[in-house]
């Protein structure tokens, strides 16, 4: 007589394949399930591993609870029928949810976050599963860290339970509407009508490579919603995916446009500029240049990209010098003592005294700065320009709003080079609520229009300052590493200065944010003022402001003072700025300029601050 197991053999042989009917081979039997049975056991051992560590009676009493670890599963049985509002990470305060379901501890949040139903699909989707799907339990997925998979006849998985948590995978195959053929580059195509519910999904585009490149899962999609958001993701497929090709002919790296052929010299010349790949939305290769053109010194790492469409090179990693942006503060000159710290990095001080966050940010060319003119005559005389409609910059913006003058470049293209145009001499008279624009040498008279203002990225100190500058090193100063010190011109608007920052930390082009950006100190006690301490306006703005910075780049803020507190001597005046948290006297040369002690404190600092990165 057989034994039972060859029995059990014998009919998994008949069955196996059979639609509707799923085989499982146990270490002592075999079972045949229907298909629908199968998905139920499957289910039920799924609910029974998720919810091990707490199952309880209602949501009250799971909100009760908190969890021992990140990702711990609980379950609320099916009668709670009540809903609550979902978890987010500021709370229970998202959009209404069953209580009944899955749930897992998101220990960042402190809060229960809803991950599932009571149940799984009763159905296999047969344009899912095809005939032969099959769900197998009996340890053969382990090695892959999986309890249980329902497989297709490819044996690719439709879903699996690893840890008591149900992960259900795309469809490997399925039945396109032909006008959805091909809709998308790349051979991707829009699927929707309910089969990825199960995966969370209300609709999705799947590519060539079947994942997901836009799903639907937010709100109810109406169809030309769905349309729309068609036409969105085959426009960024074309043009930041599959229509860039990046190649080298061994000296230079060259993009085409897939639908042309048109190419682009993306590398500036010089070395061997080679591997190039397409990284996001840019080409990143590699270069043997030396410190040559324009990367004085070359990039680290040989590392350089640009956009696919345009030749715009920088360096992946900042150029090892650094730019030192800012007001007086920066002016009188904190950065020369950074070689007395140790640093010998060569350090270009960018500071001009009186300057405003907008000042700042307009004079680092992130935001633009444009003028109306009439004709400004090639003699070199003045005519009045007034500020264009798009234009937001002021330059030579003073906390006080004095008369100032700048020199700088006018284009009439705004993505011309700034050095192609046109020197001139920007005044702003304060009397007169005008602007005066003048040639800065004699030459051409310039047709009256809209002119686009760069700045001359003139270093303080140089001894030419009313020139153009000629190096090729100035010209990189948004290619450096970034040290900006910002605010104390608009300290009584610190949402105005984050908000300054973030547009000079998004025109910094390195791909490497090596930025050290520094809020304003509050002044301090001098010459009979009670300094910005603890409890005045003027140290609310500065600790508003630090805030945002240190919520916003909290890898990137440097808090300058607690350095100063630190340096405190055992005077009374220093003492009283202690206790009330503004920079002590004696390190001070006025109510808000450090002293010579002060200056080589703020550089300490920022080398502190460099070394501990790995920046040094």
């Amino acid at each position: 007589m057989p034994e039972l197991s060859e029995i059990g053999e014998a009919l998994a042989e008949v069955y196996e394949g059979v639609p509707g009917v799923a085989v499982f081979r146990d270490a002592d039997r075999v079972r045949i399930l229907t298909l629908d049975t199968a998905i139920a056991d499957a289910q039920a051992a799924a609910l029974s591993a998720q919810s091990a560590a707490r199952t309880v009676k209602d949501w009250d009493a799971l909100l009760a609870l908190t969890g021992a670890v990140d990702g711990e599963g609980a379950y609320v049985v099916e009668s709670d029928s009540g809903t609550h509002l979902e978890a987010s990470a500021t709370g229970y305060d998202g959009a209404a949810v069953d209580n009944a379901g899955r749930y897992s501890w998101r220990a960042a949040w402190g809060r229960w976050v809803r991950i599932g139903g009571t149940v799984l699909p009763q159905k296999a989707d047969k344009t899912v599963t095809g005939t032969t799907a099959r769900v197998f339990d009996d340890g053969r997925f382990k090695r892959s860290g999986v309890d249980a998979a329902l497989v297709d006849q490819s044996r690719r998985p439709i879903w699996e339970i690893s840890g008591g948590q149900v992960t259900w995978r795309l469809p490997m195959s399925f039945d396109l509407a032909e006008d959805m053929r091909n809709d998308l580059t790349g051979g991707a195509v829009w699927l929707s009508g309910g089969r990825f519910e199960r995966c969370g999904y209300r609709a999705v585009v799947i590519g060539s490579d079947r994942r997901v490149v836009l799903d639907m899962t937010e709100q109810p999609v109406s169809p030309s919603d769905m349309n729309d958001a068609i036409a969105a993701s085959a426009a960024t497929l074309r043009s930041e995916r599959a229509a860039w090709l990046p190649w080298s002919d061994g000296a230079e790296v060259y993009c085409d446009a897939a639908a042309s052929g048109r190419s682009v010299q993306l590398s500036s010349g010089g070395g061997v500029n080679v591997d190039p790949m397409l990284a996001g939305d840019v080409v990143v290769w590699s270069s043997t240049r030396s410190d040559n053109l324009p990367y004085t010194p070359a990039a680290p790492g040989g590392r350089y990209y640009s956009r696919p469409d345009v030749s715009d090179e920088h360096p992946v990693v900042p150029l090892p010098v650094l730019a030192c942006w800012g007001d007086s503060t920066t002016a009188q000159g904190w950065p020369a003592d950074l070689s007395t710290v140790g640093w010998n990095i060569t350090a270009l001080n960018f500071g001009r005294s009186s300057n405003t966050a907008l000042g700042i940010a307009s004079r680092f060319g992130a935001v633009e700065t444009s003028y109306d003119c009439p004709l400004i005559p090639g003699a070199g005389s003045e005519v009045v320009c007034t500020e264009s409609s798009t234009s937001e910059g002021k330059p030579m913006q003073s906390f006080a709003d004095a008369s100032a003058s700048i020199n700088g470049w006018l284009v009439s293209d705004v993505a011309a080079d700034p050095q192609s145009g046109t020197y001139v001499t920007v005044r702003w008279d304060k009397d007169a609520s005008a602007y005066y624009i003048k040639r800065y040498a004699a030459g051409s008279d310039l047709p009256a229009g809209k002119y686009y203002f760069h700045a001359a990225p003139i270093p303080t100190g140089d001894s030419a300052s009313d020139d153009p500058p000629t190096s090729d090193m100035v010209w990189n100063h948004r290619d450096m590493m970034l040290a900006l010190l910002i605010g104390r011109n608009s300290y009584t608007d610190p949402a105005g200065v984050f908000d300054m920052t973030k547009k000079i930390v998004a025109r910094h082009a390195p791909l490497s944010k090596r930025m050290i950006l520094m809020p304003w100190l509050n002044g301090t006690a001098y010459d009979g003022g009670t300094g910005e301490g603890i409890g005045t306006a003027a140290y609310s703005f500065r600790e508003q402001a630090l805030t945002l910075f240190q919520e916003e780049w909290p890898n990137n803020t440097l808090d300058l003072l607690p350095y100063f507190i630190a340096a405190a001597t055992g005077s009374a005046e220093d003492q009283a700025a202690v206790a009330a948290n503004y920079p002590p006297p004696s390190l001070m040369t006025d109510a808000v300029h450090p002293n010579a002690a002060g200056r080589l404190i703020m550089a300490q600092a920022v080398y502190d601050f460099c070394t501990s990165r790995g920046w040094v």
